[in-house]
């Protein structure tokens, strides 16, 4: 983004009669000179109409968003919002931290849902409009107090996200076909990039990225597109934005199956590995292979077998845990459980059938002070563990009590690859906010002082919220982890 900025600025320079020397080209790119609306990045337009009402809804969502009844339709609402204002990539800088304050809630909302995938790309999109601020990859501390939203927060996020992921990609990795990294497989590719910074620029990609491009290209029968001038002049597309329009018309153009866009400071260093490679071990099951039409059949089809794995997202089981695999999950009820009644939880764990577990579950003491108020009942896989009691001093205590603790599971209920935890949360009112993203639970009383002093919350309110550990404790087979080229715990290690 900062050398597309740097290229816009050096364009507008050109055109006049000033300094292009690369100290000045610098200083005035810095300044924003050329971008539109640069100038209103850190604030929000009170145009009284889309803006506007996008800001009602963010704000309203904030609040509204973890609603059992209404979140749902907020979400698709804000998805909506979002998508319409983000179409004219040129006028996201009219309320650009509103942009990322409605990615980073959205975010949120799927995390508190339990679909961690989902949250993790919508806390990347989050970051990438944080790039455009150009303020040092930080929002202004008074927009992200009004906001809600914050950069170190979104990255925060991002990293805890990418851990507690980490496992199950790999999972994925280990499903994926096994390519040959010079696979040419006909399909119809091009690759596009834009070099144009003028002949002053300090920087010299223009006579370096384009042969490295060309010569990739050659070797594989690829089409390339290197664009040294705006590729779309007069048709109201700014140069910072124009690659989407760019690959996008390339693909509308029905020339090519794929359309690969490199940066104009990126070099291709192995030439020999192919995109269609690249293409057929990470790509859906369904775009892997091209078709030519009904007569000639798919291209390459020896190659179709192969195609019965797919890739990443989404919340599928794809294959079982890894035997030193510990496994966590949450499980909560966003608003009260103030009832004789209570509120009903339960989750089922996909576990690995070969091996055994202990399980450790920790229960928040919401509104847990009275006697009356607890889980009226607990149970493991078939296994009664009786009522969770933990009476806190407080009921805004909101604090995790173990309920029990390295309890082992029924082995006849681990083979059947699943395990199923169950409560009842009883008279119990949502007095903790509950972040399930970082596994803490804090005061309702406290968020709400905060709020008076300006730091908006945008975690749910619990009236239940649990945490099952289950942790193998029979090392029975270290094989699978080290194929996978996971590191062992240093305990196993010790027990080889």
């Amino acid at each position: 983004m900062r050398r597309l900025l740097a290229c816009l600025g050096t364009v507008a320079i050109h055109a006049s009669a000033r300094s292009t020397t690369p100290a000045d080209i610098k200083a005035r790119v810095e300044e924003g000179e050329g971008v539109p609306f640069f100038d209103e990045r850190f604030s929000c337009r009170q145009d009284g109409g889309a803006w506007s009402a996008f800001r009602e809804l963010v704000e309203y969502g904030r609040q509204q968003i973890f609603d059992p009844d209404e979140g749902e339709i907020l979400a698709k609402e804000l998805v909506l919002s979002l998508a319409e204002r983000t179409a004219n990539v040129s006028l996201i800088l009219q309320c650009n931290v509103g942009v990322i304050a409605g990615y980073h809630l959205l975010a949120r909302r799927y995390v508190a849902a339990g679909d961690d995938w989902k949250a993790y790309r919508l806390l990347q999109l989050a970051l990438i409009y944080v790039f455009t601020l150009r303020n040092a990859l930080r929002v202004p501390e008074e927009a992200a107090r009004d906001w809600a939203t914050r950069t170190d927060r979104i990255v925060s996020e991002i990293k805890i996200l990418k851990e507690r992921l980490h496992q199950e990609q790999q999972r994925r990795y280990l499903r994926l076909p096994q390519v040959d990294p010079t696979l040419r497989i006909d399909l119809r590719i091009a690759v596009v990039s834009i070099c144009a910074y003028p002949p002053e620029h300090p920087l010299v990609l223009r006579n370096i990225t384009p042969s490295n491009r060309k010569s990739y290209g050659l070797l594989h029968d690829y089409d390339v597109h290197v664009h040294y001038e705006h590729p779309m002049p007069g048709k109201g597309v700014h140069i910072q934005h124009s690659k989407l329009q760019l690959v996008a018309h390339y693909l509308r153009s029905g020339i090519y199956d794929w359309v690969a866009w490199f940066d104009c400071d990126s070099i291709i260093m192995n030439l020999n590995r192919t995109l269609d490679s690249i293409i057929f071990r990470y790509a859906r099951r369904n775009a892997r292979l091209a078709v030519d039409s009904e007569e000639d059949g798919p291209r390459n089809a020896s190659l179709a077998p192969q195609a019965e794995y797919d890739t990443f997202g989404g919340t599928h089981d794809y294959a079982e845990p890894f035997e030193d695999e510990v496994l966590e999950s949450y499980v909560g009820h966003v608003g009260s459980c103030n009832s004789d009644e209570g509120c009903y939880l339960s989750t089922s764990v996909r576990v690995n059938p070969r091996v055994q577990y202990r399980a450790t579950l920790r229960a928040a003491q919401i509104d847990m002070e009275q006697d009356s108020e607890k889980l009226s009942f607990v149970t493991l896989a078939g296994r009664d563990m009786g009522e969770c009691n933990p009476k806190p001093d407080s009921d805004f205590d909101c604090r995790l009590h173990n309920c029990f603790t390295d309890i082992e599971v029924d082995p006849a209920a681990v083979a059947t690859g699943r395990v199923t935890l169950e409560a009842r949360a009883v008279r119990t009112h949502n007095d903790c906010h509950c972040s399930r993203i970082h596994g803490i639970c804090y005061s309702a009383a406290l968020a709400a002082l905060e709020e008076l002093e300006g730091e908006k919350v945008t975690d749910p309110r619990y009236g239940a919220f649990l945490v099952l550990t289950l942790t193998p404790f029979v090392a029975n087979s270290s094989q699978m982890s080290r194929n996978s080229g996971l590191q062992l715990p240093a305990a196993a290690h010790d027990m080889q």
